[in-house]
């Protein structure tokens, strides 16, 4: 499986997601949808001497919204993004992460920015933010025992 199925299998079990679909690099125009999309980013974050590895899968979480004049409905957005964010962080603080293929093991996932706004479009917009989901690769698992 690879790491966007991964990530993708895995928020799909947040309890916050609405009656929307789920999907890979495609938003569609009608509201509720959400996307994840891959983000450029350096892949390695550290090297170790067992020829592990300390890798990072950065991802953008998004939704194509309604949105209006109505300030309770669009705290609402604010407020979806700041309980996904937490969810993010209960799940990487309860342990119970990605499960990835073999010599993967993930170590945490979360945010890292605020949901925004993007990419307005009549009565509808993007929100989006940004994740990344850092994992251990490679190697004798040294890092693992030591950390």
């Amino acid at each position: 499986m690879s790491m966007m199925e991964t990530v993708r299998e895995f928020i799909c079990q947040c309890p916050f997601l609405k009656n929307g679909f789920l999907n890979v690099n495609y938003l569609g125009p009608y509201p509720t949808e959400y996307v994840i999309e891959r983000v450029a980013a350096d892949e390695v974050l550290k090297e170790y001497s067992d020829s592990g590895k300390l890798k990072q899968f950065v991802f953008s979480f998004a939704s194509r919204e309604w949105i209006g004049k109505n300030v309770e409905e669009n705290q609402k957005i604010v407020q979806f993004y700041e309980n996904f964010a937490g969810w993010l962080d209960e799940m990487s603080a309860a342990g119970r992460l990605p499960v990835l293929g073999e010599g993967k093991t993930a170590q945490s996932i979360g945010a890292i920015s605020a949901g925004a706004m993007s990419n307005l479009s009549g009565d509808s917009a993007k929100y989006q933010i940004r994740c990344r989901l850092i994992y251990y690769e490679g190697g004798d698992n040294v890092w693992q025992e030591k950390n």
